[in-house]
C-alpha cells in the first residue's frame, strides 16, 4: 500500500504548515479536511484554521512531500520526520500535538500504535464484504444511472459508487461500506 506524507498551507501564511498522511489521494484527503473546517464547533487547532482560510476566500494548497510504500517504510515514523524537519526550521505547526511555542510533544510510538489499531479495528468490524458484478455495475452507469441511484441499487455509499465509477484507488483497495 502507497502512503502519502503531505503539507497544508497558503502562501500568504508559507510558515505556517499542518503535516499528514494518507493511503488515499491527496484530493480526497483534502475534501476531508475541507469538510471538517467548515465544523462549527470542536475545532482543532488545524480545523480553525481551515475555516479561517476558507472564510477569508484564500486558497490552500497541499503539497507531497514523500510517497512510499508502507511496507518499505514506518508511516508513523516518516510523519515525525516531517513534523520535526518543520519544527526545526521553525515552522508553526497546526498538528495535534505541537504547542504555539513550537516545542513538540511527544506521544509515545507504542500509544499512538494502539489507538491506530483500536481505530482500524472498529472499523474492520463495521466493513461487511459485497459482492459487485461489475459488468452489471457499468452497465447500469453507462445506462444513465446516477450515483444516487447507484447507491440504492446496489446498497453502497454514493461515494463508494462514484470511487468505482472514477477509477480512484481507495476503491479498490478497501471494501465498500454498505449504507445505512
Amino acid at each position: 500500500m502507497k502512503c502519502i506524507i503531505y503539507k497544508i498551507f497558503t502562501k500568504e501564511e508559507p510558515n505556517t504548515v499542518y503535516v499528514g498522511r494518507t493511503t488515499t489521494s491527496i484530493p480526497s484527503r483534502f475534501s476531508i479536511h475541507k469538510r471538517e473546517g467548515k465544523k462549527r464547533k470542536n475545532l482543532s487547532k488545524k480545523n480553525s484554521w481551515i475555516q479561517k482560510q476558507l472564510k477569508l476566500n484564500k486558497k490552500i494548497y497541499v503539497e507531497e512531500l514523500e510517497c512510499f510504500d508502507t511496507n518499505e517504510l514506518g508511516i508513523n515514523e516518516r510523519e515525525t520526520y516531517w513534523i520535526n524537519h518543520f519544527l526545526d526550521s521553525g515552522f508553526e505547526l497546526l498538528n495535534a500535538g505541537t504547542s504555539s511555542n513550537n516545542k513538540n510533544i511527544v506521544v509515545k510510538e507504542t500509544t499512538r500504535s494502539k489507538l491506530s489499531n483500536s481505530i482500524e479495528k472498529s472499523w474492520e468490524e463495521k466493513r461487511e464484504k459485497i459482492e459487485i458484478n461489475f459488468k452489471d455495475f457499468f452497465n447500469d452507469f453507462y445506462s444513465g444511472l446516477n450515483y444516487s441511484e447507484m447507491s440504492k441499487k446496489y446498497n453502497i455509499s454514493s461515494t463508494y459508487v462514484k470511487d468505482l465509477v472514477l477509477g480512484n484507488h481507495r476503491a479498490k483497495e478497501t471494501k465498500p461500506y454498505r449504507r445505512r
